[in-house]
């Protein structure tokens, strides 16, 4: 029999375990054997109506035939032995003796018997092979092998044993080639067949052989059934229910169906099971368990199941047990209304439903291992649940809880999000311990006022506890938080508020939001927090515990405003780390006595003290002891006023803010603050009580005001950065300060408001470079001043008001401001004594005079008072002389002598004001106010100690605002009482400044001693200050400053040390009240300005000189010799030269200038005398004229002629309209301006006259050459004052008239020459005109290269490649008008600058030699646009060469136009080339493009031709041969023009060649042009 393979093998384990039931319990099947497409046997299931019942024994008839082989058979027959091993299972062949051929071997296939071996229990296991025997030469022993015997089979091994245990029969199974099963042997499992090793059969045949296990339970397509156990199984659900037959007999259902849904339909009807065991399904339906029919079961165990539909097992009353290892979600009411059921345990389930267990009210424990999703009300109506474990879950839903009132505990093992942002049920009532090993998030309100009693909460790790999570649990006394992400607003909100105690335990959270714990604990006897690290914490999150009575906290985040608001009980708070703290951080803890910070960020302000105090918020008022080891900046205002302060310890902070410690300290004072490197603001501790303070460190910067008002005992500063203005003003109590190693003392750093409360008596200063204004004013009981190291300055009044000072220590090279104290220190008065000691001088008075006298020029005078006989005496000169010859210029000179006045009092008026108690500039050693009474002392001295000769007083007057003393006056021998009067009466005042109280006082001197010469000094820094506001007007004082000049005294103003930029201001102050300014902006300036004043004082004399109208002053030429000058106007508008003589007597000096007299309206000069001066010239004192002097006279003659040009035109050809141009050209280039009817420029002009005009140049200098010349007369005969020519020379003498007349003569036919223009050549009538063919050229043409011009050659500006109006500075960039960015490339680079500013530019055309050189235009659509355009495209009447109609740059020929205005412009000179002897010389014209340098061409024709009508024939049009030409054309034009040129040049041209055609205008009245054309000469 063949082998059976691959898919048979299959269906024969399905055959044989289908068949097997048969065999066992009856049927009407039988197995056929058929033959399949390989030739292999096939077995199929057919109908056999007479099966039997019972064992089976071997065919018959395959025992015949066994017998028959055997009997015939020869062959020699050995034992027979085969044995091999499939996975367990091992397969033996034997054979005695006889039965086999020697050789013959086996082969055994398992074949897949997988369909028997997982089937259900009622088919059994079973195990098939292959079996085939072969002869020693590979020969088929077929289905009898050819011996006497069987052969002995037997199948063991694990799997065999396995199956006999898990059964109880053995069939032995053989498959023919019919397809029939036969059951070769029935093995029953009793216990002596269990004890032998496998089983065992006899083969007759080689085939299929099989071993089939039955079990006890009848096994069927939809399942099995188990009488023994009264077990239904069911495998297969259906909704014909085929296992409906058990349900009566039923007392445990197992379903274990796959995947297949399990509904209602499905399960049987009206049984009496008492357990339900789910092994495997797919979904269970709604209602697939109904309690009509299931009124017995007490358990369910479900093993695997899909989701658990609505009601699925609704209203089992009798169900007791519930145990699922997994299922997925559960519907609404999936167990609803089991009442009895008592036990739940969920291994894995998915999403829990609403009321799933509702009505479940006999649960007192439910335990789930892992779920999804509680939805709403899945834990619902289980009134007598107790304890409810989760394992792991994901989300809770809000409202999952309810109707649960005894549910006492919940444990949560892992979860996702509880509450699902609400609450997450509203009867929890009897809920006393929650514990939740992790979750993902409570939301927001999950467990608000819904476990009103519950007592302690357990959280391991959560990922955040929503707002308002546990609100209003006031029974909870403990609380543990393992970690935690973020605690939102309210999390824990009165949480334990009423509970009797309560403990809470934080380890680590992230932050900790607004109102987190307020009023956590508010009625416990103890609140304990501990939070042991968290983030930042808002506002408000321990509000009102009242009863917590320390906290520490550990943040690295900040904390919010009033965290503690309402903790009453704190009474010790410890920050070990923070971020920064809001403003008002720690308010509202009044019975907090001690704040430990270790480490923070920036401390808000008002953190521990509040102006504004609110219920909750008030200041900590009972804080004692304040240590801050590490901090950032510390807020304003954040200790403010805590009068109960006993220690304050800041070991490290980067700034204290402005008001943090106001006021701060108890009655007896905080020991001791000591600050490092850290920033003070201003007020920082403003009435701060504090014994000990020391500062230290470079980084240290204290502040304005930071100690003002501070009571402090001990003060010690070391190595200060920078210290502020009035830092610790006002200081009470003050014992002892030491200061040392600091840079700046600031202005008022320690001034002492009221001197009682100052104590100091020595004070040592060490290494301070910069001591400031007021620094220690008003130390009352300061006796010694020790300042060692390199002081460099004292500020204004550092130490005034230190009424005790007896020794200061100072060294000689520290700059002083004033301060009172000093100057009653003998070494420094003497100090300040020294100053300018010896720096002035008196004028002496009875220096030898000599007399002046005068140069004796032209006209000279001498003054009227001149004398040298006394002091007092002055001397003046004044002369006059012409500087040129034509006598408009004249010189001025003036000499002036003067002596010292003999008698002369002076009143000083001192400002004393503020301002000028400070040093004025960088290098200054003193202050201004120390240099002043030094000055003083000095000018003092001098005037009281003069000779007997010198009648001179002094007296002093100071002013501050109000405050002000003036003195008597002081005269010879007085010295001792002025320096006592200097030292004590003049002293600064702390004022602003009032200049009329000062000017008062000294006229009222002045009036008091009125009839002697007498002068004001006053010395001031010229800044007027008035609390820093405008400073009103009569503070200035002019008003009487006016009353002191009305006595005849003079007011001189003396600027003491002002800085550069501030003397505008200054001098311009001055000036409204002074006479005379001197200005200084440093101590020797300031001592030379007193002396000059002085000086001034009793020499000051001016000279007031009054030009005549005759004349003009060069105000360039004015010269002095000594002192200063001014340009004026007196009243009537007549320039005046104000000269000002100081300082300098017994010497002589000059005053010098120039006067150019004031030409007629005929620009000709006036003759006769001439004044110099209106009026005298008088001198003076400041009040009296004490001298003047006459004006000098100078005569003046006729110097000048004048000359007149006149034009008549005569013939009858003469044109009487035409306008000729004319040229006058002078020998002196110098003269430019309007002479008569002519404007000159650089000795030439030009104008044009007709028929009967004329023209006069009036008042040319006596001996000017001239040269007149006529142009554009071509066609006239030209006569000069009857000399034939067109131009005319000579000389005008002065006082004469010359005269030249113009006559210009034409005549002739109408066949003659031209018209008003034109020129030779031959003209459209035919006929040769003056300069044709043989025609000679007039004698006079000659051209610029070799001698002057003529007439004929029109005379032209000279125009190189800038041209006129042409910028040539810069040469921009090109437009992009010929190949965009290109276009600088393309253009050659010496138009690249004219291209840049008109982009029309084509071309530039000149004729070397000549100065001749235009640029040529191209416009192509607007041809003629610059026929009346110039170059920068403005309208203009003669505007520029450009291209011809169709001509282009390249063109074969190229056509250009050019105006001949008047025979003077542009083509003027190409008029020339009508004569040979030009084109002789000038043979070429230079032709250049923009695109290309080499333009030489050389003159090939010059004719006279017109422009044709349109319609004209048989004429030759040569201004249409233009632009590109084809060779025939370039023939043509050539030939005819060849044939018209005046005459032969000897060049012409070739295709190939270039030319350019130049016309102009040469008859309007026929059109006619004249025409030039050239050939590019060959390179």
């Amino acid at each position: 029999m063949g082998r059976m393979r691959g898919k048979l093998a299959v269906l024969l384990c399905a055959l044989l375990a289908f068949n097997a039931s048969s065999i066992a319990y009856g049927g009407s099947y039988r197995m056929e054997r058929v033959s399949g497409v390989s030739g292999r046997p096939v077995i199929r299931l057919a109908s056999d109506s007479d099966a039997s019942e019972g064992s089976y024994e071997e065919d018959e008839e395959f025992s015949e035939e066994w017998q028959e082989a055997t009997a015939s058979d020869a062959v020699r027959k050995p034992e027979f032995y085969w044995s091999e091993d499939f996975d367990g299972v091992t397969v033996t062949l034997s054979a005695k003796e006889g039965v086999f051929p020697e050789g013959a071997w086996a082969e055994v296939e398992e074949l897949d018997a997988a369909g028997v071996a997982t089937d259900s229990d009622a088919s059994g296991t079973g195990f098939v092979f292959d079996i085939a025997l072969y002869d020693e030469d590979g020969g088929r022993l077929d289905d009898h092998w050819p011996g006497r015997g069987r052969m002995d089979v037997e199948f063991s091994g694990d799997r065999i044993e396995a199956a006999k245990e898990e059964s109880k029969e053995a069939r032995i199974i053989r498959v023919d080639e019919d397809g029939a099963p036969d059951v070769v042997k029935n093995i029953p499992m009793n216990r002596s067949n269990l004890n032998k090793d496998g089983i065992s059969f006899q083969a007759s045949r080689s085939t299929v052989y099989g071993a089939v296990f039955l079990s006890s339970v009848l096994t069927e397509d939809w399942g099995s059934w188990d009488e023994d156990t009264k077990t239904l199984t069911i495998t297969s659900l259906s909704a014909d229910k085929p296992y409906q037959t058990y349900l009566n007999k039923a007392e445990t259902i197992i379903v274990d169906a796959g995947g297949q849904e399990l509904t209602s339909d499905c399960l049987p009807s009206g049984t009496a099971a008492a357990g339900l065991e789910i092994i495997s399904c797919g979904d269970i339906a709604a209602n697939a368990i109904s309690y009509r029919y299931f009124g017995k079961l007490e358990s369910i165990k479900i093993t695997s199941c899909g989701d658990i539909g609505e009601k699925a097992f609704y209203n089992l009353k009798t169900l007791t047990s519930l145990e699922i290892e997994s299922c997925g979600s559960m519907g609404k009411s999936a167990f609803n209304l089991c009442s009895n059921l008592e036990t739940i345990g969920i291994g894995a389930c998915g999403d829990l439903g609403e009321t799933v267990f509702s009505g479940c009210n006999a649960v007192t424990e439910m335990t789930i291992g892992t779920c999804g999703n509680l939805g709403k009300n899945s834990v619902y109506g289980m009134s007598a649940l107790e304890t409810l474990k989760i394992g792991s879950c994901k989300d809770i839903a809000n409202s999952a809880f309810g109707s649960v009132s005894n549910l006492e505990t919940i444990e949560i093992g892992d979860c996702g999000t509880i509450g699902e942002g609400s609450r997450i049920g509203l009867s929890l009532g009897g809920l006393k311990t929650l514990k939740i090993d992790s979750c993902t998030a409570i939301s927001k309100q999950a467990f608000w006022s819904a476990a009103s009693n519950l007592e302690t909460i357990e959280i391991g790790t959560c990922g955040g506890i929503a707002e308002s999570a546990f609100q209003g649990l006031s029974r909870v006394a403990s609380l543990k938080i393992k970690s935690c992400g973020n605690i939102g607003e309210k999390a824990f909100y009165q949480v334990g508020k009423n509970a009797s105690s309560l403990s809470m335990e934080v380890g680590a959270c992230q932050e900790i939001g607004e109102q987190a714990f307020m009023e956590a604990g508010q009625n416990a006897s103890e609140t304990v927090i501990g939070i042991a690290a968290c983030g930042s914490i808002g506002k408000q999150a321990f509000k009102s515990c009242a009863s917590l009575k320390e906290m520490t906290l550990n943040c690295s985040g900040d904390l919010g405003t009033g965290i503690f608001n309402g903790c009453t009980g704190m009474e010790t708070l410890t920050i070990e780390a923070c971020g920064n703290t809001a403003q008002g951080a720690f308010l509202g803890m009044t019975g907090l006595k001690t704040v430990t910070i270790e480490s923070c960020g920036d401390i808000g302000s008002s953190a521990f003290s509040t102006m504004a105090s609110t219920p909750g918020a008030e200041s900590c008022s009972a804080l004692e002891t304040v240590t801050i080891r590490n901090c950032g900046s510390i807020g304003g205002y954040a200790f403010r006023t805590l009068s109960n302060l006993k220690s304050v310890t800041i070991d490290s902070c980067t700034s204290v803010g402005g008001y943090a410690f106001h006021a701060a300290g108890s009655a007896d004072g905080s020991e001791e603050l000591v600050l490092k490197d850290c920033r003070i603001a201003e007020n920082a501790f403003y009435s701060a009580n504090i014994k000990t303070v020391v500062l230290e460190g470079e980084k240290m910067e204290i502040e304005k005001n930071a100690f003002a008002s501070a009571t402090i005992r001990h003060l010690t500063l070391t190595d200060i950065g920078a210290l502020g203005e009035a830092a610790f003003v006002g200081l009470k109590q003050l014992e002892t300060l030491t200061v040392t190693n600091l840079d700046v003392i600031d202005n008022s750093t320690f001034k002492a408001y009221n001197p009682d409360d100052n104590h100091v008596k020595t004070l040592n200063l060490t290494d301070i470079r910069y001591i400031g204004a007021y620094a220690f004013e008003n130390f009352q009981q300061l006796e010694t001043v020790n300042i060692s190291g390199d002081c460099e300055y004292i500020g204004a009044h550092a130490f005034s008001g230190c009424d005790s000072l007896k020794t200061i220590n100072i060294a000689d090279s520290t700059r002083l401001a004033y301060s009172d104290s000093f100057v009653r220190q003998p070494a420094i008065r003497d100090r300040v004594e020294a100053i300018l000691a010896g720096q002035f001088d008196l004028i002496e008075i009875n220096t030898p005079m000599d007399p002046i006298l005068p140069d004796k020029w032209t006209s000279y005078k001498v003054g009227v008072s001149n004398s040298v006989s006394k002091p007092g005496d002055t001397q003046l000169t004044k002369e006059a002389r012409w500087s040129d010859g034509e006598k408009t210029q004249a010189e001025v000179q003036i000499k002036a002598y003067y002596t010292a006045k003999p008698q002369m009092d002076f009143i000083i008026v001192a400002d004393c004001s503020n301002s000028m108690s400070g040093i004025a500039t960088d290098d200054a050693m003193n202050s201004n106010f120390y240099n002043m009474q030094s000055k003083m002392m000095d000018v003092a001295e001098e005037i009281l100690e003069s000779s007997e000769d010198m009648d001179a007083r002094i007296a002093f007057a100071t002013f501050g605002e109000t405050d002000h003393s003036r003195s008597r006056f002081y005269g010879k021998g007085e010295t001792e009482a002025v320096r006592d009067y200097i030292w004590n009466d003049i002293v600064n005042y702390y004022s602003n400044t009032n200049y009329s109280v000062g000017l008062a006082d000294a006229l009222e001197l002045v009036r008091e001693n009125a009839g002697r010469n007498m002068t004001v000094i006053f010395i001031s820094d010229g800044q007027p200050y008035y609390d820093g506001t405008t400073v009103p007007e009569e503070y200035y004082g002019a008003a009487e400053a006016g009353a002191i000049r009305a006595e005849g005294v003079q007011v001189i103003s003396v600027l003491q040390q002002v800085a550069e930029s501030e003397l505008p201001v200054s001098e311009a102050n001055m000036e409204r009240i002074a006479d005379k300014v001197f200005a200084s902006t440093d101590l020797e300036g300031f001592s030379e300005a007193i002396n000059d004043a002085i000086d001034y004082a009793q020499t000051n004399y001016t000279l007031t000189d009054t030009i005549d109208p005759a004349f003009t002053l060069d105000e360039t030429s004015v010269e002095a010799s000594s002192g200063t000058f001014e340009i004026g106007e007196d009243a009537a508008g007549r320039t005046t030269i104000t000269w000002k003589l100081m300082g300098e007597p017994f010497e002589e000096h000059t005053l010098t200038f120039r006067l150019d007299l004031r030409p007629l309206a005929d620009h000709t000069y006036p003759v006769g005398i001439f004044d110099t001066n209106e009026g005298d010239a008088p001198l003076n004192d400041g009040t009296t004229d004490v001298n003047r002097v006459p004006t000098p006279q100078l005569p003046r003659e006729e110097t000048r002629g004048d000359l007149t040009v006149t034009k008549t035109v005569t013939g009858n050809k003469g044109s009487q309209t035409k306008d000729f141009d004319f040229y006058v050209e002078l020998d002196d280039q110098s003269i430019s301006g309007t002479y008569g009817d002519l404007e000159f420029k650089d000795g030439a002009a030009s104008f044009q006259l007709r028929h009967g005009g004329s023209v006069t140049v009036k008042g040319l200098p006596g001996g000017t050459g001239f040269m007149v010349r006529e142009g554009n007369n071509y066609a006239y005969t030209v006569t000069a004052n009857g000399v034939s020519g067109s131009e005319y020379s000579g000389e005008i003498a002065a006082g004469d008239e010359v005269r030249v007349a113009f006559v210009n003569h034409r005549s002739g036919s109408s066949g003659g020459g031209g018209g008003d223009s034109g020129g030779g050549g031959t003209r459209p009538g035919g006929k040769p005109s003056p300069g044709g063919p043989g025609a000679e050229v007039p004698a006079a043409v000659q051209d610029t290269e070799s001698g002057s011009p003529h007439p004929e050659i029109n005379r032209l500006p000279v125009m190189g490649i800038e041209g006129p109006g042409f910028e040539t500075e810069t040469a921009p960039v090109l437009a992009e008008t010929v190949s965009g960015a290109q276009a600088a490339q393309a253009v050659i680079p010496e138009l690249q600058a004219q291209y840049a500013q008109n982009t029309d530019l084509a071309a530039w055309l000149t004729v070397p030699g000549t100065g001749f050189g235009y640029p040529v235009m191209c416009t192509p659509g607007n041809w003629e646009y610059y026929l009346h355009h110039n170059f920068a495209g403005q309208a203009d009447k003669v505007g520029i060469p450009f291209f011809g109609e169709g001509s282009e740059i390249g063109g074969d020929n190229t056509l250009i136009h050019g105006h001949n205005v008047n025979g003077t412009l542009q083509f003027g000179y190409i008029w020339n080339y009508q004569y040979p002897d030009f084109r002789a010389k000038h043979p070429t014209i230079d032709y250049r493009t923009i695109y290309d340098a080499n333009g030489t061409y050389e003159v090939m024709s010059i004719f006279f031709a017109p422009v044709y009508p349109a319609e004209a024939e048989g004429v030759f049009k040569w201004y249409q041969y233009v632009g590109k030409l084809n060779e025939q054309q370039f023939n043509y034009y050539v030939e005819n023009v060849k044939a018209s040129s005046l005459y032969d040049t000897g060049v012409t041209a070739s295709y190939g060649d270039r030319l350019i055609t130049l016309e102009t205008c040469a008859d309007d009245e026929t059109n006619t042009r004249l025409v030039v054309v050239a050939r590019r000469k060959a390179q």
